[in-house]
């Protein structure tokens, strides 16, 4: 079975000129770089990403008060099969109704184009 690529939108942190999953310095924070394949860390569940660019900047502007240390993508990304969030050194998860609206699961995400918000 080939896995479908699909498009979405991904908020990432730029520090230290690099760009990094919103939850930085933590086991699962993910490196992601432009045009190259991002999967989650051992030991922790999968990736998150935005359906849709108003989602997304709604996110930004609301969560993270749009600041200058965030950024957009329009990514590329595989659907997860997981339908949870989860860090098995926390022994915790999170399902995605609980997450921000239009919140999708991948397993791998790759960042393609950064877009203003």
């Amino acid at each position: 079975m080939i896995d479908t690529i699909k498009s979405g939108y991904k908020a990432v942190r730029y520090k230290d000129n690099k760009y990094w999953s919103v939850l930085v310095d933590c086991k699962a924070t993910v490196q992601y770089m432009v045009n190259e394949w991002a999967t989650h860390t051992d030991g922790c569940g999968p990736l998150s990403l935005f359906a849709n660019y108003d989602s997304a900047v709604f996110f930004l502007k609301y969560y993270m008060l749009s600041s200058k240390q965030y950024k957009l993508f329009k990514c590329q990304y595989i659907e997860s099969k997981y339908i949870e969030l989860w860090h098995s050194d926390l022994n915790a998860t999170m399902q995605t109704k609980y997450l921000p609206e239009d919140t999708i699961l991948a397993s791998s995400i790759m960042l393609i184009k950064q877009t203003q918000y």
